[in-house]
């Protein structure tokens, strides 16, 4: 087709996809431009895969790019937004975009090329293994999440890291197992149910109905944790205590 007659282009960041509908002039490469943007968090996996953040600043069917520049003793990450000037109707959601160093980051400071500032990031090497899962369910990926009422985008909500899994198809997660940097329980703001015993920890149940969802927090050795079930109808209360007393260094 040609520019002006209204393509589609579908852009994809780590397995995520931002879909964009050209209005006007198109959605072509000419006259693309690098747009820096700042990094807020990180997830960094042992083997040196680094997860950061990022959402949409322009309205011009953007991708984007995260690059490292690396050396004995830190690691400056560079995020781009790559897009032109021209219109798009799009939907402005945060995408998660990686790299992957050189070696791993062991202990290197990381930074944000764009302010010169720290990244805030969770050390994949304090992440604890998953010991049970539930029959049929399946890993989907590692995700940055913000606890409730938490802005992702912030320097100063806690890095979160959740591990997804699904039983069905397709790309929604069903079960979230989730480790925080901050030893607050990183529930996502459903009604309080109760208490319940993970491993010697005091662990809030929380439920919004048999069909709406349930989840599981606690807090250990400096780490908040919780296990969530968003699948319809959710996990039983004991089948996410299995999940939760089977977590281990």
């Amino acid at each position: 087709m040609g520019r002006g007659s209204g393509r589609r282009r579908a852009m994809v960041a780590s397995g995520l996809s931002l879909q964009c509908t050209v209005i006007a002039a198109g959605c072509g490469i000419v006259g693309e431009k690098a747009f820096p943007q700042p990094i807020v968090r990180a997830l960094v996996t042992p083997e040196g895969r680094v997860i950061v953040p990022a959402v949409p600043a322009r309205a011009s069917c953007p991708r984007f790019e995260l690059s490292a520049d690396e050396d004995g003793r830190r690691v400056a990450l560079t995020l781009n937004e790559i897009g032109t000037d021209e219109t798009c109707a799009q939907a402005l959601h945060i995408v998660q975009v990686s790299t992957t160093l050189k070696r791993p980051l062991s202990g290197r400071t990381l930074t944000d090329t764009s302010s010169s500032a720290p990244v805030p990031y969770f050390d994949g090497r304090r992440l604890w293994r998953i010991g049970h899962l539930p029959p049929r369910y399946r890993f989907l990926r590692d995700s940055l999440l913000a606890p409730a009422g938490a802005p992702l985008m912030s320097r100063r909500a806690p890095v979160t890291w959740s591990r997804d899994h699904a039983r069905s198809a397709g790309d929604h997660a069903e079960l979230l197992i989730v480790q925080s940097a901050s030893p607050a329980p990183p529930l996502s703001g459903m009604s309080s149910r109760g208490r319940a015993d993970v491993n010697g920890h005091v662990a809030e149940i929380r439920s919004d109905g048999d069909r709406l969802g349930r989840e599981i927090g606690w807090s250990a050795d400096g780490i908040g944790f919780a296990v969530i079930s968003r699948a319809a109808p959710p996990l039983s209360e004991e089948e996410l205590l299995r999940i939760a007393r089977g977590l281990h260094r």
